[in-house]
């Protein structure tokens, strides 16, 4: 995850998010549990297993959830008095 700053043309920042899709097993797995809504078996997920993915989002919710995400992870320290949820 990448924090882009906005620019003259374009002020708002946004979140970039690199990710690598999971294996097929991993995948056939999460269809199987139901965890991939509308999708009952592989040849119906739209991305290839193993392939990379980039989302880009400027709004803050987004931006907001994934640095929460991190924080509570223990992969960053946003500071100040948040509580773990």
């Amino acid at each position: 995850m990448t924090y882009r700053d906005g620019t003259k043309d374009k002020p708002r920042g946004y979140v970039s998010v690199e990710a690598t899709i999971a294996p097929a097993p991993a995948i056939q797995n999460a269809i199987t549990r139901g965890w991939i809504p509308g999708v009952n078996q592989p040849s119906e997920f739209k991305l290839e297993p193993g392939g990379n993915v980039v989302y880009n989002d400027g709004s803050t919710g987004i931006r907001r959830q994934l640095t929460q995400l991190f924080h509570d992870a223990g992969m960053c320290d946003i500071g100040g008095d948040r509580q773990r949820r």
